[in-house]
């Protein structure tokens, strides 16, 4: 899948939430973010542009050249952390510019650390509030395939949505790229969970459900 992004971003009012959407060169919401809300529709999942009573922090692997998605839940309200994991086949078609669910499994999940240590150093990361990466590009890097890491964060009133191409060297020259990568890995060992496609990741030994 070839992606082209500019950097401009949408910031707006729905209702009384603030939005915050990267826009394309046509002034339109960028293709990864109506990709994943395809997929959160069909996950039946709820709207977070009518913001959250909390925090929640949806984090989308979605891999180039492969059916293979995954999806990450973090969720807080009165201070009780939760998190949800989805491991998703879905349909690309370049031609609709659709991303069609064909098939999940679902598990609720645990830090191997606890929710307070978690927690906490994940947010030291500032993961609600990184730029979304091509706004800060002044390199202008362009990438083709591989993996697109996708983050939609809610809170009461606002909903942001940004995106970090899956390519750790860039936390050398970009101190956002590295907050970003390392909040990634926090996620990736805390909930044992593979950056790479080829495994279905089976952490804290909850069952499965389609």
């Amino acid at each position: 899948m070839l992606l082209t992004v500019s950097a401009a971003c949408n910031t707006r009012r729905f209702n009384k939430t603030v939005i915050d959407i990267p826009k394309d060169s046509n002034g339109k919401f960028i293709l990864m973010y109506d990709l994943d809300l395809q997929k959160d529709h069909a996950l039946k999942l709820q709207d977070l542009q009518h913001g959250y009573d909390g925090i929640q922090i949806r984090i989308w692997y979605d891999y180039s050249l492969t059916d293979v998605r995954k999806l990450v839940i973090l969720k807080c309200r009165k201070n009780r952390w939760d998190a949800e994991y989805y491991y998703v086949h879905a349909d690309w078609k370049y031609q609709s510019l659709r991303d069609s669910v064909t098939s999940y499994t679902h598990r609720n999940m645990v830090p191997a650390s606890g929710w307070n240590v978690f927690s906490k150093t994940l947010l030291s990361h500032q993961i609600l509030t990184l730029p979304d990466f091509f706004s800060i590009n002044n390199k202008n890097i362009t990438f083709t395939d591989g993996l697109s890491c996708n983050i939609e964060v809610a809170t009461k009133n606002k909903f942001r949505f940004y995106t970090y191409t899956y390519a750790p060297s860039l936390a050398k020259d970009y101190w956002q790229a590295k907050d970003f990568f390392e909040a990634l890995d926090l996620v990736n060992k805390e909930f044992n969970i593979s950056i790479t496609h080829l495994t279905e990741d089976k952490s804290n030994n909850a069952p499965y459900h389609r």
